[in-house]
């Protein structure tokens, strides 16, 4: 009987040792729970992961759009600049032909007092034609130059607001 106690008390420490081993199921829904809502963290915070590098990306891409815009507003200005001095350099020259009694080819011919003179004559107007040619040449690039800068400023200003209402 001495015993008795003793035993008793060892058989409590082993029953409560015991305890956790059947533990309540309500912790064990608690830890499914928590891996759950653990679970759901990671997927919020890829998301969000996600999200700021779209936004970065976006970012970027617009401040490459702002800077193409400002470079291709630049390049209009130029462009317009020099289609108005082209075409202002051929309205001079319009002028003068009109008002200067230059003569035909055939004038030329004609009027040359020797054959050494009639080909000045000749090199002469082919200059004047070439020069003439180069600049309507020109008014004509630039003319193109304005009209393809004004399309990439729309196209430009058209994916800028593509890229704002995205990154919004």
């Amino acid at each position: 009987m001495g015993q008795a106690p003793y035993v008793l008390v060892g058989i409590c420490f082993a029953l409560l040792a015991a305890v956790p081993a059947f533990a309540d199921p309500s912790v064990s829904s608690k830890r499914a729970e928590a891996a759950q809502v653990m679970s759901q963290l990671r997927d919020l915070s890829d998301q969000l992961e996600r999200a700021r590098s779209q936004y970065d990306a976006s970012t970027a891409q617009l401040a490459k759009i702002q800077r193409d815009l400002r470079e291709n507003r630049r390049e209009l200005k130029i462009a317009r600049k020099n289609l108005k001095a082209g075409q202002a350099a051929v309205a001079l020259r319009l002028v003068a032909l009109y008002q200067s009694d230059q003569a035909s080819t055939l004038e030329v011919i004609l009027g040359a007092r020797s054959l050494d003179d009639m080909l000045n004559r000749l090199d002469s107007a082919k200059s004047v034609s070439a020069q003439d040619a180069a600049v309507l040449s020109q008014v004509k690039t630039f003319r193109t130059a304005v009209q393809h800068n004004r399309t990439e400023l729309a196209h430009a200003k058209a994916k800028q607001q593509q890229v704002v209402a995205q990154r919004a």
